[in-house]
């Protein structure tokens, strides 16, 4: 590729700020995007953001009749994945202003949980929120799948450590008989496992069982319900001036019931992995699970900061790290040209270009092109030199991905030939305006220049479209015969084959026919009634019509 070698160079990627848009298998994104004016839990999530939500269902919570589970923060409009809030990289919210959900006790401080004496979402095990999933977003654990999701989280901060856990799960219901499988944080060290010896305290933890469900004897009031830690990382995973990161997990069923989840904990500043089969688990769980989860959980407890956003779930890894995974680039008008046709390549995934665009790097056999930045890559009159494997580099700040390579052929500059000549058309007499049409293909520009008749029609137009259009028209009988075009480029001409116009007028013509309706016993008188007849070309078209 002698022309395009001399600017070709390596550039170091720059990871964006950003997000991806939704594509066909994503089901959730963005859930707190419209919690609504009044700070209380009963957003519906109708804007254009949420995917996989049913619009105009408020949450169900428990204990009943709490409105303060979690709560609206205008303050935390946007949170922050780097090293402090203050001053840290700050991810936005999705929610236009709204801003996260945010743990309060509200007036949960005056509902007391009777088995552990505390106020609920105090230190307490069983509150939680579920609102409905679209149908062809369910989890079924009674088919052959897998899906991924993901959160961001801020689970305290520098002026109020706080004490907190917080999840996201699938259920098959609202009730505390309902199942569910979920994932979270626990509380800060120490906290203990079932063992009542191995500390798990701030860490990623993975539970299943029913809402409801008692929790570990030695220390219940942290650990019902969708809290129970069944596989959990290193404690103090979550860690630092502020405990945040970005929890992603996998859930994988199957038809027999045999099901496996995993999670892991993206800390702040830390790259997630492009690719989910080189992640190493912070903790994994095999189970056996037979519903259908419909409703998407919320469970969260302690007390001080905590605030966690954009929840995404869908059936790719792309879904949830919000990278698209992407194919293999295409060529518009094709990834065959001749030399001198301008072709554009495009990448397939459908990324955002908001006010943290996505970054760019188009590659040439492997190598970077200089300054093809953008989300498309235009080749301008190439040449055969252009002919080569050609892929794309897409990042955010999540991470990084690569097209797979599409083959551009650049072939010889040719003489015009004919692709699609000109059809014969026929118009009456007095119709508006018709077009003739011809598709040529070869090295661009070409000439074109239009007969009628063999007279030429008007200068000869030049362009680097391989299409060209003749209008004719409003039809009189002067447009009536045989049409062709002449094309020509630098390398050579050719004549299309001839199309005719024909065009049809009226002619008066007479018919005898009945002055009464007809009756095979009646004898009537006939008169003559014009009707019309037809004539092409001068040759008419005779044949009475009876009326």
């Amino acid at each position: 590729m002698n022309s395009t070698k001399n600017l070709i160079t390596t550039i170091g990627l720059t990871l964006l700020l950003g997000a991806a848009q939704s594509n066909a298998t994503q089901t959730i994104r963005e859930l707190f995007d419209s919690l609504g004016a009044g700070g209380s839990f009963n957003g519906k999530g109708s804007d254009a953001t949420t995917v996989g939500l049913q619009s105009n269902v408020n949450w169900t919570v428990s204990p009943a009749g709490s409105t303060a589970i979690a709560y609206k923060d205008n303050f935390s409009v946007d949170w922050p994945f780097g090293g402090l809030e203050y001053n840290g990289v700050l991810l936005s919210s999705s929610g236009g202003g709204q801003g996260c959900i945010n743990v309060g006790p509200g007036n949960l401080a005056s509902l007391i949980d009777t088995n552990t004496a505390l106020p609920y979402g105090i230190f307490t095990s069983q509150s939680y929120a579920t609102r409905p999933l679209t149908s062809n977003a369910y989890i079924n654990f009674r088919a052959d799948g897998t899906n991924y999701f993901s959160y961001r989280i801020v689970k305290s901060y520098p002026w109020d450590p706080g004490d907190n856990s917080v999840g996201v799960a699938f259920a098959s219901g609202t009730d505390t008989n309902a199942h569910f499988v979920g994932a979270g944080f626990t509380r800060i060290t120490p906290f203990l496992a079932e063992d009542n010896t191995t500390d798990i305290g701030d860490t990623v933890f993975i539970s299943t069982g029913s809402l409801g469900q008692a929790g570990i004897t030695n220390h219940p009031d942290d650990t019902g319900g969708p809290y129970y830690p069944r596989a959990y990382g290193t404690a103090g995973l979550v860690n630092g001036d502020i405990r945040a990161g970005l929890l992603v997990g996998r859930i994988i069923t199957t038809t027999g019931g045999s099901s496996t989840m995993n999670a892991k904990v993206y800390l702040p500043n830390n790259t997630p992995d492009s690719d989910p089969n080189v992640i190493v688990w912070d903790a994994t769980y095999n189970f056996s699970e037979t519903n259908v989860m419909t409703q998407l959980v919320l469970f969260m407890h302690g007390f001080g900061g905590q605030d966690y956003d954009a929840i995404r779930v869908g059936t790719t890894y792309g879904d949830a790290i919000g990278l698209e995974l992407i194919g293999a680039p295409n060529g518009s008008p094709g990834n065959t040209v001749y030399a001198g046709t301008t072709l554009t390549l495009s990448q397939s995934a459908g990324l955002n270009s908001g006010a943290f665009p996505m970054a760019f790097q188009w590659r040439s056999n492997s190598v970077d092109i200089l300054d093809a930045t953008n989300s498309t890559l235009v080749l301008n009159s190439p040449t055969t030199d252009f002919t080569a494997d050609y892929s794309v580099i897409v990042s955010n700040y999540y991470g990084v991905l690569t097209s797979g390579v599409r083959h551009v052929t650049i072939l010889p500059a040719v003489p015009p030939f004919v692709v699609t000549p000109p059809a014969s058309i026929t118009r009456y007499l007095g119709a508006p305006a018709t077009t003739l049409s011809i598709v040529a293909d070869g090295t661009p520009p070409f000439t074109y220049q239009w007969k009628h008749s063999g007279t030429n029609i008007g200068p000869a137009t030049t362009t680097s479209v391989v299409t060209n259009t003749l209008a004719v028209g409003p039809i009189t009988l002067a447009n009536a015969g045989q049409y062709s075009v002449f094309i020509t480029n630098q390398f050579g001409s050719t004549n299309s084959t001839l199309a005719t116009l024909t065009v049809i007028t009226p002619a008066p013509n007479r018919i005898r026919r009945r002055s009464r309706p007809f009756h095979p016993m009646a004898i009537g008188a006939w008169t003559t009634t014009p009707i019309p007849s037809f004539t092409t070309h001068g040759a008419a078209i005779t044949g009475p019509q009876l009326t």
